[in-house]
């Protein structure tokens, strides 16, 4: 039985290669956001809701959505100033969180406004999807074994979306793909 998480996000899919990253040096701890202030936590994909709560409190507004991606697959999504965060309907543990602040930046310190030439040179090539003559996303990603063997593999995903030449959006979020 495979199961998928899913994400507010078109993503292709590697399913026969269990454990490799596309990007520059990539580990799981490159996949979380850091809170300006809050030097000891972070947010990371596969967090349980009360964590998201302690760390930015009730949402400013609660949505819930059909990605049109995935066979109409529901979604929670939670809206903060400069945040979303996405949870699988029902779900304890957040799927993805999108940035559009530079109060949050990743690990290697790519906040939103930077340019598209630090992200590079932090991360490497990255994968590109253009969306406009001006307007992409870099995306990283690295595919980790899942300690659950129900979940299989887990896909950690970290985009950046680029318009005119800096970040817009920072995204990091998850996908499981369940063992047969």
């Amino acid at each position: 039985m495979r199961r998928f998480v899913i994400v507010g996000f078109s993503l292709a899919l590697s399913l026969a290669v269990p454990v490799w990253s596309l990007g520059e040096g990539l580990g799981l701890s490159d996949f979380r956001i850091l809170i300006e202030g809050q030097s000891t936590r972070s947010l990371r994909p596969l967090q349980q809701l009360s964590e998201v709560l302690d760390m930015l409190g009730k949402p400013g507004e609660i949505r819930e959505k059909t990605d049109s991606h995935y066979a109409g697959t529901v979604f929670v999504e939670w809206s903060y100033e400069g945040c979303k965060v996405v949870f699988g309907k029902g779900g304890d543990n957040a799927e993805a969180f999108f940035v559009t602040r530079p109060s949050y930046s990743t690990p290697r310190g790519i906040r939103v406004g930077d340019s598209e030439q630090k992200v590079t040179i932090s991360y490497g090539k990255g994968e590109e999807e253009q969306l406009s003559t001006m307007d992409h996303y870099l995306r990283y990603h690295v595919d980790i074994p899942s300690s659950d063997p129900v979940l299989g593999v887990n896909y950690f995903f970290l985009s950046f979306l680029i318009k005119a030449h800096a970040v817009a959006e920072i995204g990091i979020s998850v996908v499981s793909q369940g063992a047969d």
